[in-house]
């Protein structure tokens, strides 16, 4: 077995890849699989408890990592979501055209450009340098600003249509009638 302590993870996707005899995973596969995920979870949680950090924020950095760096499609995703040359044409042409537009300008880039896509440091320079080309106001036909339906949310702070003068007075009255209760069942 090669030496894995030095080696690149682009490396050692290669030689795994290269190496794989198997076509599916064993039961003891998957369950060692399950054992380095949940090491993984842990020590995740240890270093947000570590830095005061709720888990949550390492949770999508990690994801937003991996699916910036995927694999098959993703060099066409990251292309759509970084590069401005399609935010430009999706607000120049119309939605059907600009998608036919944007497929020619993918198809005319070389192999070599597209593997760009793959490395997170140029996507997110790319992604950095553009940020003030493209004018919202410019896309203004693709997405509606008119709100007619609110979304269902977990919060009730998030969608109340109360005003929060009223819901304070409610959170009041209901706060000091709890109080008087609790003074007249302990009397």
């Amino acid at each position: 077995m090669v030496q894995s302590q030095d080696i690149s993870l682009a490396e050692l996707h290669t030689i795994a890849t290269n190496t794989a005899k198997r076509l599916c995973m064993t039961k003891d596969m998957k369950e060692g699989l399950d054992e380095l995920y949940y090491k993984f979870q842990s020590n995740l949680h240890k270093l947000a408890i570590k830095n005061c950090v709720g888990p949550h924020f390492y949770q999508a950095h990690v994801r937003e990592a991996t699916q910036t760096r995927g694999g098959t499609g993703k060099t066409w995703k990251n292309f759509l979501k970084y590069d401005p040359q399609p935010k430009k044409l999706f607000a120049e042409f119309k939605k059907h055209e600009g998608r036919n537009k944007v497929s020619e300008l993918w198809f005319s880039k070389d192999k070599l450009a597209k593997i760009l896509y793959r490395n997170i440091d140029y996507l997110i320079g790319l992604h950095l340098s553009n940020a003030d080309t493209i004018n919202i106001s410019q896309a203004s036909g693709h997405a509606s600003t008119s709100v007619s339906w609110f979304p269902q949310v977990n919060s009730c702070a998030l969608a109340s249509k109360v005003s929060q003068q009223k819901t304070l007075s409610l959170v009041t009255s209901w706060s000091l009638k709890m109080e008087d209760d609790l003074k007249a069942s302990l009397c």
